[in-house]
């Protein structure tokens, strides 16, 4: 089975509950955290390879499977579009022959929703 890479995006007291749960899931590996101040430190702190302050950093250097957003709510929308762009598009293309995923249903409910 192929291995999931996953980063961890805030890691505060919930973000370092998620590291710790993902670390116990099997085929996850942690490879990243992302924190604003001290991410490396943080991430030697917490087991974990790499740490960047940059989210966007992060996700176009890592190239994660998936990213869990344990930031304040206020920033989920913004980085879960970024994570959706770099993230899952990169994985739809890869899985269909370099096919984009039209997503113009997605984007509808996103435009009704601003």
């Amino acid at each position: 089975m192929k291995r999931i890479r996953a980063a961890v995006i805030g890691v505060g007291f919930i973000g370092a509950a998620h590291v710790e749960a993902l670390k116990r899931v099997p085929y996850v590996d942690v490879v990243a955290i992302v924190n604003r101040t001290g991410a490396q430190e943080k991430a030697e702190e917490l087991g974990v390879a790499e740490g960047y302050a940059d989210y966007l950093e992060m996700m176009d250097k890592c190239h994660p499977d998936c990213v869990h957003i344990c930031t304040p709510n206020n920033t989920h929308k913004e980085i879960a579009m970024a994570a959706f762009e770099r993230v899952f598009m990169s994985y739809v293309r890869s899985r269909w022959h370099g096919t984009p995923l039209k997503h113009s249903r997605w984007q509808k409910r996103q435009n009704r929703a601003e």
